[in-house]
């Protein structure tokens, strides 16, 4: 008898726990139910907390990765704001579509379908509260979107905004929120945080929201060339003040999402358009160079589903941020997105996607793998190649290092993407590109002024010939004369 009793344990004991001690049961997983993406401008990677800075001025952005998935290698597709917030937005490259000139930056085409015109699709509803300039509405950013806001604001209105508009929302409506912030990118934090992380200083820099300009305007190289180690010092101060303030406002967003009842449902994507220097190759603002300090970025994913603080060490690209959030919602990306989801990296599947970055202005393509970068420019250096692991700040050309056995099978495929990766008609505007008044004096007020011109062109054969003969290794030479503006 004590046999049987004991067999009947075994057998039906689980079933017993379930109907009369629920305590037994596993808590269910909610379901991805709405997306927020929210767009840090200018944010570099080495300067958050989850990916290494001492500084405590990212809290928020830190917990956030920790309840969620974060990537270490991240690579955007372009180094400034327009032409890289258009391809996380499309997971289309820049050139596929014929944009990234800072005077001229193009528009998205109506042809191509955007991750909000696929979710919209898909009766979500959606919304862009952003800050203008180079992703105003009239630069086709706005496809797809029933609501879009781009004003020149600070971080506390975007949350105020985005609150409002979740507010009108009905409870069994699903979203799809997009953020972007360019607070970062000014340099401008309000008295409390310049009063927290900014020391006294009495150098040449203006004291005023004036230094984002002067940083990213290719006009004031020269200026930039005499800024000496408190200069310096004094605008990575003003930078984190920026980025502990928009901490502090994701912070408060996120807080009333919990609030709502909405975070365990809401898939949370914070991630960097690109990244920005601080005179590391002579150079300062982003969109010049192809430099580490520009295109690695960070890039989380957080929803109670996935796995928790995993670090996924897999080169990505921010191409993939859209098939991913389609992946994860159970939506087919269209057949023309060029990025892939990255949902397997989040479940341990070892592999590195391979990264090519474009730049119109100032003129360069780059290949990146984990190990090596080549890098291509219409302008001095015309070709370079560094080992990432053994040469992290970039400072060795090993181009013409016969010991680099990488060197030639770099070359051709970053030749045969630039072969099969020029722009397609179907993805290019039909009507005219040209910026509104509105949105030219906001990029202007960004620093984004000169040194423009339109380097698109039948320009596949110059890139073929650098990449394809051993022309210009003289030029190759004068390393010293390059690597900045």
């Amino acid at each position: 008898m004590v046999k049987h009793d004991a067999l009947a344990l075994v057998l039906f004991g689980p079933l017993l726990a379930l109907a009369f001690g629920g305590c037994a049961r596993e808590p269910e997983t909610p379901a991805i139910r709405n997306v927020v993406l929210i767009s840090i401008d200018t944010l570099r990677r080495d300067h958050v907390g989850l990916y290494g800075y001492e500084k405590a001025v990212s809290p928020a952005i830190d917990a956030l990765g920790r309840r969620g998935t974060w990537f270490d290698q991240a690579i955007c597709q372009a180094p400034w704001t327009t032409p890289s917030t258009a391809s996380f937005l499309t997971s289309l490259y820049p050139s596929m579509m014929r944009l990234g000139d800072f005077g001229a930056p193009g528009r998205i085409a109506e042809s191509v379908t955007t991750l909000a015109e696929l979710l919209r699709a898909r009766s979500f509803r959606t919304c862009a509260v952003t800050c203008g300039g180079c992703v105003a509405g009239d630069l086709g950013f706005a496809q797809g979107f029933e609501e879009y806001v781009d004003e020149p604001v600070d971080m506390a209105v975007t949350v105020a905004r985005s609150i409002a508009w979740l507010e009108k929302l009905a409870p069994d409506e699903a979203f799809f929120l997009f953020m972007h912030t360019y607070d970062v990118h000014n340099y401008a934090p309000s008295e409390p945080y310049r009063a927290r992380w900014v020391a006294p200083y009495q150098g040449a820099l203006p004291a005023g929201g004036e230094l984002a300009p002067l940083l990213q305007s290719f006009d004031k190289k020269e200026e930039i060339a005499r800024l000496n180690a408190e200069d310096w010092r004094h605008v990575v101060e003003r930078y984190d003040a920026a980025l502990n303030e928009v901490d502090d406002r994701l912070a408060a967003f996120l807080r009333r999402l919990e609030e709502r009842g909405l975070l365990d449902q809401t898939l949370i994507v914070l991630l960097s358009d690109h990244g920005e220097e601080f005179g590391e190759h002579g150079s300062s603002g982003h969109g010049f160079t192809m430099y580490e300090e520009n295109l690695r970025v960070p890039l989380i994913f957080a929803h109670p589903s996935l796995p928790r603080d995993r670090r996924v060490d897999s080169q990505v690209r921010l191409l993939d941020v859209a098939p991913t959030i389609a992946d994860l919602l159970g939506c087919a990306a269209p057949a023309e997105w060029q990025g892939q989801s990255l949902a397997p990296f989040m479940q341990g599947q070892p592999a590195d996607l391979v990264a090519f970055v474009e730049n119109s202005h100032m003129a360069k393509k780059a290949l990146r793998t984990p190990e090596r970068k080549l890098i291509v420019s219409m302008a001095k250096p015309f070709r370079e190649l560094f080992d990432l692991r053994q040469d992290r700040t970039e400072t060795r050309n090993l181009i013409w290092d016969e010991s680099v056995p990488e060197r030639a099978g770099m070359r051709d495929l970053l030749a045969r993407w630039v072969e099969r990766n020029a722009a397609e008609e179907r993805f290019v505007p039909q009507g005219g590109t040209e910026l509104s008044e509105e949105t030219r004096r906001e990029m202007e007020a960004l620093g984004y002024v000169g040194g423009s011109g339109d380097k698109f062109g039948a320009d596949t054969e110059y890139w073929l010939m650098l990449l394809r003969t051993d022309q210009g290794r003289e030029l190759d030479a004068s390393l010293g004369e390059g690597g900045g503006r």
